[in-house]
């Protein structure tokens, strides 16, 4: 397990003084299926926004803005979750970029007319093609809109389109 965990810290080490890429600033649009984890809900469309920065060739930074509505049990729900990812690359630089990542977010929750926030989490997987200056997406995400109750988490599967432009940020 030691080993383990040292061969894990060098190669995230090495990932992080890798600059290939630093500097990357891309706008995106996404749409997905959200499965709301209430009993009695079908499955609704969640879209939104999202602003990836490249930190290096395999870590980006991603915020994001999403938005859907639902009903239950003729109960009326909407959930807007802001949130900020780091997105791991396992083939940066490729056509075809599979990752992984994680994050937290800001999760407002309406239950007709009642609104909540918590701070929730979400982890993404998901497959990026490189097409130039334009990439699209498919992924996964597994919501928990309320750490305190992470029973009651839930996916979205969907997809998303971007294009990119490149901004010096001094960090």
């Amino acid at each position: 397990m030691k080993i383990l965990r040292v061969i894990l810290i060098t190669v995230l080490l090495a990932a992080l003084s890798t600059p290939a890429s630093a500097g990357m600033l891309t706008l995106g649009a996404k749409a997905s299926i959200y499965n709301p984890p209430e009993a009695g809900a079908s499955p609704s469309l969640m879209y939104g926004f999202m602003l990836d920065y490249d930190i290096n060739a395999v870590f980006h930074a991603r915020a994001g803005a999403h938005y859907t509505s639902y009903t239950a049990n003729d109960v009326d729900y909407t959930l807007m979750p802001i949130t900020l990812d780091i997105l791991a690359h396992l083939m940066p630089g490729n056509n075809v970029d599979p990752y992984l990542g994680v994050g937290v977010g800001y999760y407002s929750k309406t239950i007709d007319g009642e609104e909540s926030s918590h701070t929730g989490g979400q982890a993404i997987a998901g497959i990026k093609f490189n097409l130039g200056g334009f990439s699209a997406a498919f992924e996964a995400t597994y919501m928990v809109p309320d750490l305190a109750k992470s029973e009651e988490g839930s996916f979205a599967w969907g997809g998303w389109a971007s294009g990119s432009t490149y901004v010096y940020v001094p960090f």
